[in-house]
């Protein structure tokens, strides 16, 4: 904590503030608290086992494999398209993915209210085929729902999730009995049972844990000036608001480049990596992208990490890309809608390939970032600073070009 004590208060309101919010985002938590029958519910309990066995493979289906009523087909098809349009609203204006298959659900008696609780939860992508028609598809792997796991382990009760997932992976997905034996077993809770249920909804799976990280942070995180001035501490505003040192000019050939700027974008980025605390207002269309990608590569340059947060979910894909077409794509870990084994195969996968790329031979040409460099000569050399000052390990390869 920092050591003034008006200044920790200011970020403890804060942080409670903010975790509140993130809790609000998308509605209740329907983790512990599922609502049946809700507008955007799409009940898969009696789907037909042919369509259903082709969800269950991984196969894009479409409403009509799965629900062969028509009756019941019209009814699915207008939560389906309400259930389209929340999930799609929640991923791009913030970034959350809740769009899941829940099989099994929950309950306890509890004075006051009953639990609805799904148990296991498999991600589902829900889109559009040619035609406009609802599509959907399954995509990584099962999981037990946290929220579940976590309120039983705060009444004193152990589930091994893992042992419920090998359950679940080794009989048929059509027949999860085993792992809800296994659930029931170990839920010593009054009147506690599993429905036998399969529905698609928008759950929100990832705020409650942002939630719980960002108070776990509170002893530390006011130390940043830059988080105390977003809680209101003038003093840290005011620090924030200082002239940041001036930034060194460079020699044309000695600047790092790897990304068209204009002038102001170029200040921009020189004005960050000389210190500056900053907010820029650009309007939509001027190259906001292009100056953090810009920014993200500049940093990793001087040995130092950034991390980007967007609001809009193609912002992020913007910068993905931006940094993938100047060849600067290993600098950048995305963790959007990423389980932690994701992230560490990910993570696995682009450290093996650096290190293969630091024992490639010459290619026989330079590498996009230095070919879209003003400092890439017509005779296809790279001066050298620019060569020193690569943005990755990937590029040091580039140094072989010198002569």
């Amino acid at each position: 904590m920092n050591d003034r004590p008006d200044r920790n208060a200011l970020v403890d309101a804060a942080v409670d503030g903010w975790s509140r919010h993130l809790v609000e985002l998308g509605g209740p938590n329907n983790l512990l608290w599922a609502a049946p029958g809700e507008a955007t519910e799409v009940d898969l309990s009696r789907a037909h086992p042919g369509g259903l066995a082709r969800l269950l493979s991984g196969a894009v289906v479409g409403l009509p494999e799965l629900v062969r009523e028509p009756s019941a087909l019209v009814t699915l098809t207008a939560r389906a398209e309400a259930l389209h349009h929340r999930v799609g609203v929640l991923r791009e204006q913030v970034g959350l993915h809740t769009c899941y298959l829940a099989m099994g659900t929950a309950t306890w008696h509890q004075p006051g209210s009953t639990p609805r609780a799904p148990v296991i939860l498999w991600r589902a992508d829900i889109g559009r085929d040619h035609g406009g028609r609802i599509t959907i598809q399954l995509v990584g792997d099962i999981e037990v729902n946290p929220a579940l796991t976590s309120y039983l382990r705060a009444q004193g009760i152990d589930l091994d999730d893992g042992e419920v997932l090998r359950a679940s992976r080794s009989g048929d997905v059509f027949d999860l009995s085993f792992a809800f034996d296994i659930v029931e077993r170990a839920a010593s809770l009054p009147q506690f049972r599993i429905e036998r249920s399969r529905l698609i909804d928008s759950f929100s799976y990832v705020k409650a844990a942002n939630a719980r990280d960002l108070t776990g942070q509170r002893a530390w995180i006011g130390t940043h000036d830059v988080v105390a001035a977003l809680a209101g501490d003038p003093e840290a505003a005011q620090q924030v608001a200082a002239e940041p040192p001036r930034a060194v000019p460079l020699p044309v050939q000695e600047e790092f480049a790897p990304l068209d700027l204009d002038a102001d974008q170029q200040r921009v980025v020189e004005a960050v990596r000389a210190g500056a605390q900053l907010t820029v207002h650009a309007p939509a269309g001027c190259g906001s992208s292009q100056t953090i990608a810009a920014l993200v590569a500049g940093l990793a340059t001087d040995g130092r990490r950034t991390l980007v947060v967007t609001q809009a979910w193609a912002d992020g894909d913007a910068l993905v890309e931006r940094l993938g077409e100047a060849g600067l794509g290993d600098v950048l870990l995305d963790v959007r809608s990423q389980t932690a084994a994701d992230l560490t195969d990910r993570l696995r996968r682009q450290l093996a390939d650096l290190a293969a790329g630091a024992d490639e031979p010459a290619a026989a040409e330079p590498p996009a970032c230095l070919r879209r460099s003003p400092h890439w000569s017509d005779g296809g050399r790279p001066s050298t600073t620019c060569v020193r000052r690569g943005a990755s390990a990937r590029h040091s390869a580039a140094a072989r070009w010198r002569t």
